[in-house]
């Protein structure tokens, strides 16, 4: 009788395991379908994919239609038609979603057809307001019907609930698509230029502080300092006097740029000229562009104590101690840190 009740639980036990093992290797297996989908490459199994949709009508950890990925996987390996009818599919499975309306947005805004274009961008958007993928779309949308109120509309409305990049960079891209056009459009400019300075203080994205610099000082400027920041960066081995100048010359013409900051302060300090670091923090601090580098930072605080200034160098150097920055030893001891 103990002998079967051991043998009894022996097999729940096993087949528990196995029920879990099971378990674990779909998870596995979803995430690596949900990684594919977020990224649009749609790389996967696609006949353990088709064997899944027959049970699971969902991905479980995000409720899209597997009928709706199974139609984006169709779509990008050039079977439109069969993608199509997928993703049809997936919005009667589940028609609140707004997944599948997304692709099929983007397949007829691919293949020209400009009323099935809107009318699923707008289904879309409705479904998914967060989105920036959504926002995409109807900012496409918007710039094509020359509603460019109605885009900055939209993107005040979605910046103010979601701190996505994407969205920044969506709506600053399209405004810089017109940025010749302001006046035909009636676009207040100002704005623009405002929401631009935003962008560069909110977000270290560095497409979107290109994107910003092209809108506040124009393509032409940016590039053109960009061009002599290389160059100053190429040469300060040799040529360190030339390199430091070149970047004040840069800093003189855009003097909002965190990298062009940073840059001129680790060039500085590398030559032991620690006023111009204490001044060019004292420009950025002037300028409200306080999110620097930690790195940065301790070349700061370092400049401080060797001016003297201990209590401005070791409130620096707490900061990055709270950060859990791993700071100079010899700071640590100034500031009596840790000790």
């Amino acid at each position: 009788m103990k002998k079967a009740s051991y043998i009894l639980i022996f097999i729940i036990a096993s087949f528990s395991l196995f029920s879990n093992y099971k378990k674990f290797i779909m998870s596995v297996q979803e995430i690596n379908i949900f990684q594919s989908v977020a990224s649009s490459s749609y790389e996967f199994d696609r006949n353990y994919l088709n064997k899944i949709s027959k049970v699971y009508p969902n991905l479980s950890s995000s409720a899209i239609p597997i009928k709706g990925v199974l139609g984006g996987y169709y779509v990008t390996h050039d079977s439109i038609k069969e993608g199509i009818k997928l993703l049809n599919q997936a919005n009667k499975d589940n028609p609140f979603i707004g997944f599948p309306d997304m692709i099929l947005g983007r397949v007829y805004e691919v293949i020209g057809q400009n009323d099935s274009f809107n009318l699923y961008t707008t289904r879309a958007y409705n479904k998914l307001p967060n989105n920036s993928a959504s926002y995409l779309l109807l900012a496409k949308k918007l710039l094509k019907e020359e509603k460019i109120d109605s885009l900055s509309y939209f993107f005040n409305k979605i910046s103010d609930r979601v701190s996505d990049n994407n969205i920044w960079q969506i709506y600053l891209a399209a405004m810089f698509s017109i940025n010749d056009n302001f006046s035909k459009y009636n676009v207040d400019s100002a704005s623009v230029i405002s929401n631009a300075k935003k962008a560069k203080i909110f977000t270290d994205d560095n497409t979107v502080r290109l994107i910003s610099d092209y809108i506040i000082h124009g393509k032409e400027k940016v590039i053109a300092n960009l061009n002599k920041y290389e160059k100053a960066k190429d040469t300060f081995d040799i040529d360190p006097n030339y390199a430091i100048n070149s970047m004040k010359e840069v800093l003189s013409d855009i003097g909002d740029n965190f990298d062009y900051y940073e840059t001129t302060i680790e060039m500085s300090f590398n030559v032991k000229d620690y006023s111009s670091v204490i001044n060019l923090f004292s420009e950025m601090k002037n300028k409200e562009m306080t999110a620097l580098k930690a790195n940065i930072i301790e070349m700061i605080s370092i400049s401080y104590l060797y001016k003297n200034d201990i209590n401005s160098g070791c409130s620096l150097a707490m900061l990055l101690d709270d950060m859990n920055y791993n700071l100079d030893s010899t700071v640590k001891l100034l500031c009596q840190i840790n000790l």
